[in-house]
């Protein structure tokens, strides 16, 4: 497997971290599960569809070929319509959970995607005081999280708070650039 952010080859198949440049892979990971989730949806929903229209199409070649019994009564006859029609409610109530279920893993993709793409956009640029670095927020982090990203602890965290002058340091927002300072 190769790493997504530096091209190394060295990477192993279930990593989670790069060697080279030692980077998270485990958002790669999490982008391949929901992309084998979203096949297997799509499989489910083809062969759903399948069913379903080669249970109407029997039904509609034995009703056209006169398999019928013409002495049956009408509620007879009435039957395997309402068995039909329950059927096809089913299948309709599955594909549309399915559906459902697609939206959301594509929700929680493209979440992905912009994790990944705030995380390739993580800058280290030197100025007169000396190199800091630009972070921007993801969900979950806190001041404390990204001083122990940063600083091996999280006891510095109100120094990012007075470096990028928040005005509550107890909230920040995902997507929120900070500069950190070495």
């Amino acid at each position: 497997m190769a790493c997504p952010i530096c091209k190394s080859e060295k990477v192993e198949e279930n990593a989670s971290n790069c060697p080279e440049c030692e980077s998270d892979l485990t958002t790669f990971a999490l982008l391949d599960d929901v992309s084998k989730e979203k096949s297997n949806m799509k499989r489910a929903t083809g062969f759903l569809v399948l069913l379903t229209l080669l249970t109407l199409g029997g039904w509609a070649f034995s009703y056209y070929n006169g398999m019928a019994d013409s002495t049956a009564t009408v509620e007879e006859a009435a039957l395997p319509d309402n068995l039909a029609a329950d059927e096809i409610d089913v299948l309709q109530n599955t594909l549309a959970a399915k559906e459902e279920e697609i939206t959301k893993l594509n929700n929680k993709l493209a979440e992905l995607h912009a994790t990944i793409e705030s995380s390739v956009n993580d800058l280290e640029e030197e100025d007169a005081s000396g190199v800091h670095k630009l972070h921007i927020v993801k969900e979950g982090e806190s001041l404390w999280s990204i001083s122990e990203l940063y600083h091996g602890h999280g006891f510095k965290h109100h120094h990012i708070a007075g470096h990028n002058e928040l005005g509550n340091p107890n909230h920040i927002e995902v997507g929120d650039t900070l500069v950190i300072q070495n």
